[in-house]
């Protein structure tokens, strides 16, 4: 398989054939990787300026793909599964596990970490420990979940009927055309209807702890408007969900993204270094 690897002593970043990953241990899993991301601490690895492994290793520790392959005492995650990989693998005994700062942890953690000591996701596969893989979650809102739509276009009206038909009473509609706040209300769905400015109002009222413990469950966008889904993200509580709906392959780079394929690293980094985009994405394979 293709990966991406560097050699720190020399800084260099090459393409390589590498063997595909074998199951060797009881909680084993392979998940072969959709995307990957370039992080600033890629970059800052990629300068000598960042302690990885002295020989080439394959780099990218921020990934996600599908389950291809679990050992045999595996029980979270099957095959299929669409998954993110934790890149920091701790012990859980030790006592920095013991009091949850797991990236503290005495025996692994940084030191044993993916993408700098053992390879990563700028690959077509990876392996990782079973406790480090995270299925993503299908998308269901419980019933008494907190949601905000943006937009009440087509799209915006249709969605708020489907979450009221699956019984999600709290849902706030954000929408900055008088009309169409009316029409909303028109539809007797019992949900509000408010202006972006209102809402926004409200959260910066609160503080960061109180919106990340407080804030909302989901952010569905309709309205395909960048500003609307930046100023949304900072409503999110800790832990909740944020989806786009409309064009699958939404226009990444007026959002400051740009992916690549692993052999335009090159471009990819320069771009990076440049600042003329804000985050590289690796294309390893999209059509998971």
């Amino acid at each position: 398989m293709k990966a991406l690897q560097f050699l720190q002593p020399e800084q260099r970043l090459e393409v390589h054939d590498v063997p595909w990953p074998t199951v060797s241990a009881p909680h084993d899993v392979i998940v072969r990787v959709a995307f990957a991301g370039v992080c600033g601490t890629d970059l800052h690895a990629l300068s000598g300026h960042f302690p990885m492994a002295q020989r080439w290793n394959t780099m990218g520790h921020e990934l996600s793909g599908v389950v291809a392959e679990v050992g045999e005492a595996v029980t979270t995650v099957v095959a299929g599964d669409r998954v993110v990989v934790d890149p920091n693998h701790c012990c859980g005994v030790c006592r920095a596990c013991k009091l949850g700062n797991v990236h503290f942890c005495a025996t692994q953690g940084p030191d044993d970490g993916l993408g700098f000591y053992r390879p990563g996701g700028w690959a077509e596969a990876v392996l990782a420990h079973e406790a480090d893989v995270h299925r993503l979650p299908a998308g269901p809102i419980p019933a008494h979940g907190r949601v905000v739509v943006l937009g009440a276009g087509i799209i915006g009206l249709l969605t708020a009927c489907l979450l009221h038909h699956r019984g999600v009473t709290d849902v706030t509609i954000s929408e900055p055309g008088p009309a169409r706040r009316r029409f909303v209300d028109g539809l007797r769905l019992g949900y509000r209807a408010a202006a972006p400015a209102e809402l926004a109002a409200e959260f910066a009222a609160l503080s960061d702890d109180q919106v990340a413990a407080e804030g909302v469950d989901m952010v569905i966008d309709c309205s395909g408007f960048c500003p609307a889904i930046e100023q949304a993200a900072g409503w999110l509580r800790r832990g909740a969900l944020a989806a786009a709906l409309g064009d699958r392959y939404l226009d990444l780079p007026r959002l400051g993204i740009k992916l690549f394929k692993l052999d335009q690293y090159q471009e990819a980094m320069d771009k990076l270094k440049k600042g003329e985009i804000s985050k590289a994405m690796f294309a390893v394979n999209d059509t998971l």
